[in-house]
């Protein structure tokens, strides 16, 4: 898991920030499956960052090129606390897709760690038939079935 030095982690900066990350997110949605909107996603991203949800960017010469917002939740079927990734977004490809995955999902198992959360999720898209993405995790200690993957952090009884 390692991207070169001129890739850094951080969190949202600015507008422009919000904007690049949700135009990633609309050019690789599908708009025919689930209909999205640039006005919807921008007020859903100022939202995530008024309530406090974890949201991470990397960038890549100081340009957003992958981002993961998270929401704390409490599970319906065993009342304990998660940590779950509502959306992500990469402009990457290939192995630093793959690495931008991990370093993103490493930063949120830190988070959830920090805050004594139990367990974080994550899911695959519905574009990622393979569920490339969650099965990138499993070196990490993740474990997945399907297209979701779950994360046990040292707070889990």
């Amino acid at each position: 898991m390692h991207l070169d030095q001129e890739y850094a982690i951080s969190k949202i900066k600015s507008h422009q920030d919000i904007e690049e990350c949700v135009y990633m997110h609309l050019n690789q949605n599908d708009p025919s499956f689930i209909s999205a909107t640039f006005s919807a996603a921008m007020a859903s991203m100022y939202s995530s960052l008024r309530s406090g949800s974890f949201v991470r960017v990397i960038r890549y010469r100081n340009k957003p090129v992958a981002w993961i917002v998270a929401e704390i939740a409490v599970s319906r079927w065993s009342g304990l606390r998660t940590l779950n990734q509502v959306c992500f977004g990469s402009s990457l490809t290939g192995a630093e897709a793959i690495c931008a995955i991990q370093l993103l999902h490493q930063e949120l198992v830190n988070y959830a760690e920090k805050i004594k959360i139990q367990h974080v999720t994550s899911a695959s898209s519905f574009v990622d038939t393979k569920n490339v993405f969650v099965r990138a995790l499993i070196p990490m200690g993740w474990k997945v079935k399907g297209y979701m993957a779950i994360y046990f952090t040292s707070h889990h009884k």
